[in-house]
């Protein structure tokens, strides 16, 4: 059993794939695959976002000591692509254990 949270985010996606599915003339079963491709594709990415943050890889949005010489470049979220929404949301993702 997931928590409320993760089961709400399945009932998010229900409506948009169904509608994607009918449009693409897709059976139910293409559409749980897809379904479930997108949810460990989002899982992986913040399983990498915590590890970069653990690693220091990521730059952590506190600004910093602008005097002293730069350590080695760090991604930021906006390089990636992503939101601060959409970077908690994976990684809360990431940290549950799989059904």
């Amino acid at each position: 059993m997931g928590s409320r949270r993760a089961r709400g985010f399945g009932k998010t996606l229900r409506k948009p794939l169904q509608v994607w599915a009918e449009r693409a003339k897709l059976g139910e079963q293409q559409v749980n695959l897809a379904a479930a491709a997108r949810l460990w594709a989002e899982r992986r990415a913040g399983e990498l976002l915590i590890a970069s943050r653990e690693n220091g890889t990521r730059d952590t949005g506190q600004g910093g000591d602008r005097r002293s010489q730069s350590q080695e470049p760090t991604v930021k979220l906006d390089d990636l692509g992503l939101s601060k929404h959409e970077s908690s949301r994976y990684q809360q993702l990431a940290g549950k254990t799989s059904p």
